[in-house]
């Protein structure tokens, strides 16, 4: 299976699972109110079975207007999701805990904030910040700072 690395799916080969995050930013036939710029998840699908394996909830997370757009894995398990919407990067742990990782008024933006992310294994995200043209560069040890 080819994944274009922009998507905001992930195969995740230790886990045998697709991994993807989603929301409801104005293009669902299905939205409504609860879940139009609120909902943001992220899935998991277990390739062998086929069938959802993971479902968590990130909107509780951080107040105000959601949308997942991308998602990077490292090599621990972690799972790092960005929000076009608030000016948030999310972490779930191998464990499926899920949290606010970074959060940075560097991250806001007029319409699409960050967008594509990736995971160096050297100890770093790179962000898009769709609406500045900002590449940011986040510490895996030290997001804050």
């Amino acid at each position: 299976m080819r994944i274009p690395k922009e998507s905001p799916l992930k195969l995740d080969v230790k886990g045998n699972r697709l991994r993807v995050c989603t929301g409801d930013p104005n293009y669902s036939i299905y939205q409504d109110a609860s879940t139009h710029k609120q909902m943001i998840r992220l899935i998991a699908l277990d390739l062998v079975t086929k069938k959802k394996s993971v479902d968590i909830d990130l909107s509780h997370l951080f107040e105000g207007k959601h949308f997942a757009n991308d998602l990077a894995l490292d090599g621990r398990g972690n799972i790092y999701i960005t929000d076009s919407y608030s000016p948030v990067i999310y972490k779930v742990n191998e464990k499926g805990v899920a949290s606010v990782f970074a959060q940075n008024d560097l991250f806001k933006g007029e319409g699409i904030g960050l967008n594509g992310i990736v995971y160096d294994p050297t100890g770093f995200l790179l962000v898009v910040n769709d609406a500045t043209g900002a590449l940011l560069k986040v510490s895996i040890a030290n997001p804050g700072g």
